[in-house]
């Protein structure tokens, strides 16, 4: 097992060059870019006309550090309620960067499913729109020679503020979604938020052995079984012990990715390269447990 983690804060805060070299010198194996800026800054790389050749640059730039981008993340923070969002923001920026995973030869692209609605009484209505939704993008990926990987969400409860259910939480319909999506292009699979799961009070391990194959990604990080921490193994409750067992159980093949950025957020600018260093080693102690299994 390989260890990855997502680009987003070290590459805001010191940019592409620079954050490359902190995460390589850090041990990372891998990086998922993070593709968030595409929703909230007009300018950014990903929109410009050159940004092909950005890509190009950019994978030759993370192989010369002896990295490779194995996952991505498609955009999702859009105001869907303001008319036209949707179909003239959102759908054109979710497929660009199918495009640019595909420049990048990113496996894994992890793209949202809709879930900006009450899902409680609502899980087939929300299940016909994302089968149209994720349909509409098999062209892209198949194009890009990409995979979509569709994660599991949760949502607060609108009158009572605690969090509940969302699309996917439950593995059965994680199943459902894959196995009817698959049987139009094999294309798709599962990315767990491990944090996640724990907040609609569910144990990742459970959840694991549930999907099984149809696992594929990882989103890895800790929290405190209340709020999405986004933070570094060990300082929340999750037992990753019985994390690991459960990836080794059904032969999961993919990295250990961190969506751990949240861990950063105390410390001071010189630092991080220290602190990008502490967290993949903690990533290193992890795959070393699951290689010893």
């Amino acid at each position: 097992m390989k260890l990855a983690t997502q680009t987003s804060r070290v590459f805001a805060k010191f940019g592409e060059d620079e954050g490359l070299h902190i995460l390589a010198d850090a041990g990372y194996d891998a990086l998922d870019l993070s593709m968030f800026s595409m929703s909230c800054d007009p300018d950014c790389v990903w929109h410009r006309e050159n940004y092909r050749e950005h890509a190009a640059e950019l994978k030759k730039k993370c192989s010369d550090y002896g990295m490779y981008f194995n996952q991505g993340h498609a955009p999702f923070s859009y105001r869907f309620s303001e008319e036209g969002v949707f179909e003239n923001r959102f759908l054109p920026d979710t497929k660009r960067s199918i495009e640019i995973a595909g420049l990048l030869g990113i496996r894994n692209l992890v793209i949202h499913p809709l879930h900006h609605f009450v899902y409680a009484g609502h899980a087939q209505e929300i299940f016909e729109k994302n089968m149209d939704f994720y349909r509409s993008l098999i062209p892209y990926a198949e194009e890009a020679g990409v995979k979509i990987s569709i994660e599991n969400m949760w949502q607060r409860d609108p009158i009572r503020k605690y969090i509940v259910d969302d699309t996917l939480a439950d593995p059965s319909e994680m199943n459902a979604y894959i196995d009817e999506l698959n049987f139009f292009s094999p294309i798709f699979n599962a990315c767990l938020d491990i944090g996640h799961v724990v907040l609609v009070g569910r144990e990742p391990a459970e959840v694991i052995r549930a999907i099984g194959g149809r696992l594929e990604a990882l989103h890895v990080h800790d929290n405190n079984y209340l709020a999405d921490q986004h933070t570094l193994i060990g300082q929340g409750r999750i037992d990753y012990g019985a994390v690991i067992e459960a990836l080794h159980d059904v032969g999961y093949k993919g990295e250990l990715t961190y969506e751990a950025d949240n861990f950063f957020a105390n410390f001071t600018l010189d630092e991080y390269p220290m602190v990008a260093k502490f967290m993949a080693d903690v990533g290193h102690f992890w795959i070393d447990k699951y290689n010893q299994l």
